[in-house]
Formats: C-alpha cells, sequence, structure tokens
C-alpha cells in the first residue's frame, strides 16, 4: 500500500516538474528541405535532409569535406532574403 501511494505521489511531482519546466522551453523554429540557413555567419547553406527533429544535414562546399553536415537547430539560422535567390538559381 505505501509503495503504490509513494509512486503515485513522485508521479504527480514529475509531472509538476515537467509543466514547469516546459514553461520555460522554448519551441525549435521551423526548417524545410531545401530552406536556405546560414550557420552562424557563414552560408548560407541549403537543407539536404532532416535527420531528427532538431538536426538538419546542410549542404556544405567540397573543400569542407572534414566538417560533418550534421548540425543542430540551435546552431542555425534562417538566411534573410535569400529564398527567392536559390529558387530562381542566380544564387551560388
Amino acid at each position: 500500500m505505501g509503495e503504490i501511494l509513494s509512486s503515485n505521489l513522485s508521479m504527480s511531482a514529475n509531472q509538476r516538474y515537467k509543466q514547469q519546466a516546459d514553461k520555460l522551453r522554448l519551441q525549435p523554429p521551423i526548417f524545410n528541405i531545401g530552406d536556405s540557413l546560414s550557420e552562424r555567419k557563414l552560408g548560407p547553406f541549403k537543407i539536404e535532409s532532416v535527420v531528427l527533429k532538431n538536426s538538419f544535414k546542410l549542404s556544405l562546399p567540397s573543400k569542407w569535406k572534414a566538417i560533418h553536415p550534421v548540425f543542430h537547430v540551435s546552431l542555425l539560422e534562417p538566411a534573410k532574403g535569400l529564398r527567392n535567390s536559390f529558387s530562381s538559381g542566380t544564387c551560388q
């Protein structure tokens, strides 16, 4: 009986902790395949694929073979004003 009571109390405490933590969490920006991104003042780079919910594989220059192409969303920023340039093929 005591075990059931303590497990119920700890479960409700965990739920309260989660609710408080969720209030402070920021939602990650929404990126799609083909979006242009600038990686910390470098780039812009196109998204090749979504690896995980918060990780993206970028199309990096061939001379950057030593750099892993998968980046966490916290390291990426949307490229401003370049979306139309990529879709028209004018940006290199």
